[in-house]
């Protein structure tokens, strides 16, 4: 463990050693802020050194610093982690930007959100509990695909892309809101995105009489 703490060292960070020789991170609330009703608390950050930094430095010191100003903390309902893909979603939904849409338009953008948001990766998390500074565009790539297959089969393919623009226009939204926290580059920007609707069929001489013969015709 270092004597000297580097240049850039995070507020509040502080390093522990391990039986295993490693050392371990851990963001530790001040005592004074505990007793005045903060609510944050104390989080193991792991072993590596870049990603505990930039834990404490893109959401737990700028929540830490909201909490000091009084200033409203955006957080979902089910108290998503802040800087997960769920949380922005939260911050997203509170914004005037999405109260003023159609109820109808809010229902589907929610549909199209929660699809993503529950989606299942490998490990069996769900995409929702992702930080946001882990997804790349990768992921974003590999979730539209797989938000392409049909549980029970086939393509949905207007309804991937309704997901990922939706996640998109969320992302941006709740950087402005929350601009230490979202990362700027949007994952779901400039993704190749295409959608071919199927043709309509033609409608048969047949078919055409039996719709003519069912027709209520009035008295001229």
């Amino acid at each position: 463990m270092p004597r000297r703490k580097p240049l850039g060292w995070p507020r509040y960070m502080v390093p522990r050693r391990l039986r295993s020789g490693a050392t371990a991170y851990y963001w530790v609330i001040p005592t004074w802020a505990k007793k005045n009703g903060c609510t944050l608390n104390i989080e193991a950050l792991g072993t590596d050194y870049g990603d505990a930094k930039q834990r404490c430095d893109e959401v737990l010191n700028p929540q830490f610093d909201a909490w000091r100003k009084r200033e409203e903390i955006s957080l979902p309902s089910d108290h998503a982690t802040p800087g997960t893909f769920d949380w922005m979603v939260a911050v997203y939904k509170s914004s005037p930007l999405y109260r003023k849409l159609l109820a109808k338009t809010r229902k589907s953008y929610d549909g199209a959100l929660r699809l993503a948001s529950q989606h299942k990766l490998k490990d069996g998390r769900n995409f929702g509990r992702l930080l946001l500074h882990s997804i790349t565009p990768g992921a974003a790539d590999r979730l539209f695909e797989r938000l392409k297959e049909r549980p029970e089969g086939g393509e949905r393919v207007r309804t991937a892309v309704l997901a990922v623009t939706v996640c998109k226009r969320a992302w941006n939204i709740a950087r402005r809101d929350k601009p230490t926290i979202v990362p700027w580059e949007n994952p779901f920007d400039k993704m190749e995105l295409s959608y071919e609707p199927k043709p309509t069929r033609p409608v048969t001489h047949d078919e055409l009489i039996r719709v003519v013969k069912a027709a209520v015709i009035g008295p001229h």
